[in-house]
């Protein structure tokens, strides 16, 4: 992951070498019917992890994670002991979407090649998820070195090369998409469905990372139909035909109109 946006997993990856310490990490890449939308990655660490670094909520640095762009909720305390984390960053388009992706997983992280595009044609779209999740390298594809220093942590690198901890045992990452309309093929678990205020609903799909270095395909396609606007059609046809019955019947005044005065220009002539 890039290292604006791995700092809490690199603190956290370090505090793991502890057998009861645990990390949930989701990442939700929400997009409307007009390809715009929002990721966001929730970090939540147990209470040991807490425990074990009290300074954690006070260590984490996120001012070049804002100056990127993100939106940066917490550290808040959790009512069990823990701690949690909500970045947020907003994107246009689908290929911005992508490009966010990328980034937060870098080029070692869980999300590999992970793509979405749009597509539309008439009344429908076709929304369109490719790629891989999959951990490689085990605590090695959370943080390095250099992210350990920049969040304070280097203290604890050596400890960190030198461990031998199971990511399943520590580290829970799930990936989540929630895409307009219906759903037509996915490997993904369903979730929640929901609804926007302008009637468009919305299917997320679960994603549960494996830890066992197998590579997940998260494949999926979901199309939303735009309304025809049935109501619409015959409307327009009968002001058309108004606008016909009208003007024939301004033509058909006039032309009355016209007759009768020359009638009347006759009758003033033949007296």
């Amino acid at each position: 992951m890039p290292r604006h946006i791995r700092r809490a997993l690199a603190l956290a990856a370090v505090l793991l070498l502890c057998s009861s310490c645990r990390v949930w990490v989701d990442v939700e890449v929400t997009m409307s019917n007009d390809g715009s939308g929002v990721v966001t990655i929730t970090a939540v660490a147990d209470a040991a992890v807490v425990a074990r670094a009290p300074d954690l909520a006070t260590d984490l640095m996120f001012d070049d994670v804002k100056a990127a762009g993100w939106s940066v909720n917490g550290p808040t305390a959790e009512s069990d002991g823990g701690l949690r984390v909500i970045l947020s960053k907003a994107f246009q388009t689908p290929a911005e979407a992508s490009t966010i992706l990328a980034d937060v997983s870098g080029p070692n992280g869980p999300l590999v090649d992970i793509g979405l595009t749009r597509q539309r044609d008439g009344l429908v779209a076709t929304f369109d998820l490719t790629g891989t999740v999959q951990i490689t390298g085990g605590l090695a594809a959370f943080a390095d070195e250099d992210v350990l220093a920049k969040v304070g942590a280097a203290p604890y690198a050596a400890e960190l090369a030198s461990a031998n901890q199971d990511p399943a045992s520590a580290v829970t990452i799930t990936f989540m998409a929630t895409l307009p309309g219906e759903v037509k093929t996915t490997t993904g678990a369903a979730g929640p469905v929901t609804t926007n205020t302008v009637g468009v609903t919305s299917h997320t799909l679960r994603f549960a990372v494996p830890t066992d270095g197998s590579a997940l395909d998260i494949t999926t396609r979901s199309q939303y139909r735009y309304p025809s606007n049935s109501w619409a059609g015959p409307l327009a046809t009968g002001a058309w035909i108004l606008l016909i019955v009208w003007i024939v019947a301004s033509i058909g005044f006039i032309g009355y109109v016209v007759v009768a005065r020359r009638r009347r220009a006759l009758q003033r002539t033949d007296q």
